[in-house]
């Protein structure tokens, strides 16, 4: 979390452990809501990530059929991802689409919104994603191939949770396409 603004993977991987809610601007391009193939389509694991001021770390597990998601994310004691533990363990299953998200650094990303609710969730993500609860989110991804890399969009905790627009893609903060 940084400057009262909820991080995008901490909101994304509590959307995607959760995405982000608000609407981010378009760069157009057409969207996808039936159930047909999208460039998402299959199994994606994320690299073990630092969560949570470096409390705890996760591996988050996303997959998409359709316009149908599903995501669980594990969390573990140690930076390697070897050692798990509980506290911020959360899975979602819902709906997505797809369409042109932002131009960032000359990159062309991907806006993903999904409508999700909540399946199981623990400790700080389930003040703010509880069992049971259905939420629309929007998070914008950079894809290179089988990677998808996060940006720091967020949402602005002291704003009404209004949606703030990437200004960068986060190198180290990727998803494999299985």
């Amino acid at each position: 979390m940084k400057n009262k603004k909820i991080s995008a993977l901490v909101m994304g991987v509590v959307g995607t452990f959760i995405g982000i809610s608000g609407c981010a601007s378009s760069g157009g391009g057409e969207s996808t809501a039936s159930g047909e193939t999208t460039i998402l389509e299959g199994t994606w694991v994320s690299n073990c990530q630092s969560e949570f001021l470096g409390v705890a770390y996760s591996i988050t597990t996303l997959k998409y059929t359709g316009n149908s998601t599903s995501l669980e994310a594990k969390t573990y004691s140690d930076d390697k991802c070897t050692q798990t533990s509980s506290g911020f363990d959360f899975r979602s299953d819902g709906t997505f689409t797809v369409e042109d998200g932002d131009i960032l650094d000359g990159k062309k990303l991907t806006k993903i919104t999904q409508t999700f609710t909540v399946k199981y969730s623990e400790d700080l993500p389930a003040i703010f994603y509880p069992i049971g609860s259905t939420h629309t989110e929007t998070h914008q991804v950079y894809l290179d191939g089988k990677k998808m890399f996060e940006t720091d969009d967020s949402l602005d905790a002291s704003n009404n949770m209004e949606y703030i627009p990437p200004t960068k893609i986060e190198d180290n903060e990727y998803s494999v396409k299985q």
